[in-house]
């Protein structure tokens, strides 16, 4: 009975394992494509990143991505939700600020970025004026210049930073995903306890 414990507190141990530091998903060598790994308010996601290159297929504005029709409303986004820390700023900028840590650590711009790695996570409307959001991350073009801000006041169908030429630095929004607990072999192990305890009686 006793090794039969020590199988199953060695099952549960494995799922609480102690978070990781986010990683990068690599484009290239030298540019991130989103990040993993990211921990809010006890729950794990992963980053992705939806660069605004100016002109082309890769283009994304935050309409686009969450609000196509431009009605506030968005039930006719892409993921059919509002972004992820909507109406939270504070989870909002404890996810920017994992993101740009993992972006420094590893020297790593944002893919299509024009060798910049800024970058906006958008958490509600302006009160004072519906068609501007507020988004926190980098703001600060040059890789060389890395400040999070938390107010970034951005036209929601157009891009967080100033226009820029089609071949001149552009910006990135961020979507997440749930990353699910690893709970079933923890409810594999509970689950296997009257089993295993009949066995050992036999």
């Amino acid at each position: 009975m006793t090794k039969t414990i020590l199988i199953l507190v060695t099952l549960l141990s494995i799922t609480t394992l102690t978070h990781a530091a986010p990683t990068p998903i690599f484009y290239s060598p030298t540019e991130a494509s989103g990040i993993n790994g990211i921990l809010v308010g006890g729950v794990t996601y992963n980053a992705t990143f939806h660069s605004f290159h100016q002109g082309t297929a890769t283009s994304f504005t935050f309409n686009q991505i969450w609000d196509p029709n431009g009605d506030m409303d968005f039930s006719d986004s892409t993921t059919d939700d509002p972004p992820a820390f909507w109406e939270n700023e504070t989870a909002a900028v404890t996810a920017a600020t994992q993101i740009f840590i993992a972006l420094e650590t590893y020297g790593l711009t944002i893919y299509f970025n024009h060798g910049s790695d800024a970058f906006a996570i958008p958490y509600q409307f302006d009160d004072a004026d519906p068609e501007f959001i507020l988004a926190t991350g980098d703001a600060a073009i040059a890789p060389s210049i890395d400040t999070i801000i938390s107010d970034a006041h951005i036209h929601s169908s157009s891009i967080f930073l100033p226009t820029p030429v089609p071949s001149g630095p552009v910006a990135t929004y961020v979507s997440f995903t749930v990353v699910p607990e690893p709970t079933s072999l923890a409810f594999l192990a509970l689950t296997s306890l009257p089993l295993f305890t009949r066995i050992r009686r036999k």
